[in-house]
């Protein structure tokens, strides 16, 4: 879609300052932009129908990829027959529902919060006053280079961060499929794994002492942004797993995941 000529402008405005173009108008806004079409960008706040738009879409796609596993696993599950839909079914559904909306709600909420702050942080004006020509204050320029963020809030709206969570939950799906009877102990595994890493992010950050963004997102190797957002997405499958889909498939879960995950 090609996107209003006054996004455009802020799109390439904030790029001079190192913002990347799908931190500006990020897919889901591009999206929204076909209902309505004079929504300012989110770092300008957006608009609530946009954030509630975000959420939903959110919940969709989680209900969706939950309602795939499952039935998948189903249909795989040998003398598998069609089943009637009864009071069970339908708790499931629901269930799967409310799981999704508060997936969708804390998502929304979060890059909501994060756009905000980085709006108020390059002392953006009122969405109608800004033009081409607009440039951020030196001090505007200091204050985000060295905000006070802790390395794990940073990796929240990273978009390598993000692409790894899907691929970590993707690969923890496929391996459900592939192993049902091992997902619990390898569910256990990571989270066991996302705990060391996070150890090791706190002694990184020498005791969880704020680190400039710059720091965080630019000279922070790659290697660990993609193993962050791999394993906390790993991790949030194997949650799942074990709550729910373990439960309903009686396989085994496994013990100590949701306690390695809340450590």
């Amino acid at each position: 879609m090609q996107l209003p000529s006054k996004v455009q402008s802020a799109v390439a405005v904030l790029g001079e300052f190192d913002i990347p173009a799908n931190r500006v108008a990020p897919f889901t806004f591009r999206l929204f932009l076909r209902l309505k079409p004079q929504t300012p960008p989110p770092m300008w706040g957006g608009s609530k129908g946009y954030w509630d738009f975000v959420a939903l879409s959110t919940a969709a796609l989680c209900a969706g990829a939950i309602s795939a596993l499952l039935g998948f696993s189903l249909l795989t599950e040998p003398g598998f027959s069609k089943p009637d839909w009864n009071f069970f079914s339908l708790l499931i559904l629901s269930l799967i529902g409310v799981f999704s909306g508060f997936i969708g709600w804390g998502d929304a909420s979060q890059k909501r919060r994060s756009a905000a702050r980085e709006g108020v942080v390059l002392g953006l004006p009122e969405w109608q006053h800004f033009h081409a020509l607009w440039r951020p204050s030196l001090r505007s320029l200091r204050d985000r280079a060295q905000p006070t963020h802790y390395w794990l809030r940073s990796l929240w709206g990273d978009p390598l961060v993000n692409r790894s969570l899907v691929v970590g939950v993707l690969a923890f799906v496929a391996f459900a499929i592939a192993f049902p009877w091992k997902a619990g102990s390898y569910s256990e595994g990571i989270a066991l794994a996302c705990l060391v890493i996070t150890v090791i992010g706190f002694s990184r950050t020498q005791k969880a002492k704020p680190r400039t963004t710059q720091t965080i997102l630019g000279e922070q190797a790659v290697p660990w942004r993609c193993a962050n957002g791999f394993w906390i997405g790993a991790v949030e499958a194997a949650i799942i797993w074990d709550i729910v889909v373990s439960d309903i498939l009686h396989y085994p879960a496994g013990n100590n995941t949701v306690l390695f995950a809340l450590c």
